[in-house]
């Protein structure tokens, strides 16, 4: 019996424990280098302290995310792995309150046969 407690704790308890050199922070941007894909940030070490980062590249996750990129004193997620950080989404406090109540319709959908639910135009 004791044998495979200790094979499960072995095997399963402290891998799920354990830290896997994944890193999460908040950083503020304070240089860009757009040719490079990469920023200078300062940012909170897993201490607490500030430091700072030249070189950090900036990932990207397709073609709808091409268009984003951070701007100088823009606030971004980081992730660090062993060391090496990169930038991975711009940071809102607030996604409900600061970006979606400033998002507004611009035109109207109208189907184009009367008592069509799907479909139409948009004007």
């Amino acid at each position: 019996m004791n044998g495979i407690r200790e094979i499960l704790n072995e095997k399963v308890g402290r891998p799920a424990a354990s830290n896997r050199g994944l890193d999460y922070t908040v950083g503020k941007i304070t240089g860009i280098d757009e040719q490079n894909d990469s920023c200078s940030v300062i940012y909170l070490n897993k201490d607490g302290q500030k430091q700072s980062a030249d070189n950090v590249s900036v990932r990207y996750y397709g073609l709808g995310a091409m268009s984003w990129f951070p701007k100088v004193n823009d606030v971004v997620y980081i992730e660090g792995c062993d060391g090496v950080l990169t930038i991975t989404t711009p940071c809102y406090g607030n996604y409900s309150a600061d970006i979606r109540t400033k998002e507004t319709l611009d035109s109207d959908t109208i189907p184009k046969s009367t008592g069509s639910t799907c479909g139409g135009s948009v004007f």
